[in-house]
């Protein structure tokens, strides 16, 4: 091998391995989901029907909730890793639930409305309720902190859910 075929292959290994810890360091975006109207925000949803949304990404699945207040600050960030769970806004008309489908392949939440979600792309609004103080419940019964079945989030005051996921 000659120095200049050296020096590109070496090149091309170097390039390869400096693009894929690119891509195996960048950070999926969050999953929000915002107070006043009910917003539910992501880089991919589908719709299910005109009262139903859906955000997911293949493979992926939401790792953690962080609750922010108005400014930023983070007020409590709580592990669903591995767990089933729902949340409901303040009045229980909206609903949003963790959604298992092809054996697990494809797992999403799935934001119900009780009318039409209002918004496209990667925006919509419910404006029939508020989310906070929004309600999480665990299908095993076990809220971090409390071991009770469900947790309020933000009891005093309007706030914004983060659903990181991986």
């Amino acid at each position: 091998m000659t120095k200049t075929q050296t020096a590109i292959v070496t090149a091309g290994i170097t390039g390869a391995i400096v693009l894929g810890l690119m891509f195996a360091s960048k950070t999926d975006p969050p999953i929000y989901i915002g107070d006043g109207s009910v917003v539910f925000s992501h880089d991919s949803i589908t719709t299910n029907s005109p009262t139903q949304e859906e955000a997911y990404r293949f493979l992926h699945k939401v790792r953690s909730i962080k609750v922010t207040d108005a400014s930023g600050t983070i007020l409590q960030t709580i592990d669903v890793k591995n767990r089933q769970w729902g949340l409901t806004s303040a009045t229980n008309r909206v609903r949003f639930d963790f959604d298992w489908r092809d054996f697990g392949a494809t797992i999403g939440l799935v934001g119900t409305c009780p009318s039409p979600w209002q918004g496209g792309g990667t925006y919509y609004i419910c404006r029939d309720d508020q989310l906070t103080p929004a309600t999480l419940t665990f299908t095993d019964g076990n809220c971090p902190g409390t071991n009770a079945a469900t947790c309020t989030l933000c009891p005093g005051g309007h706030c914004l859910l983060e659903l990181e996921y991986k």
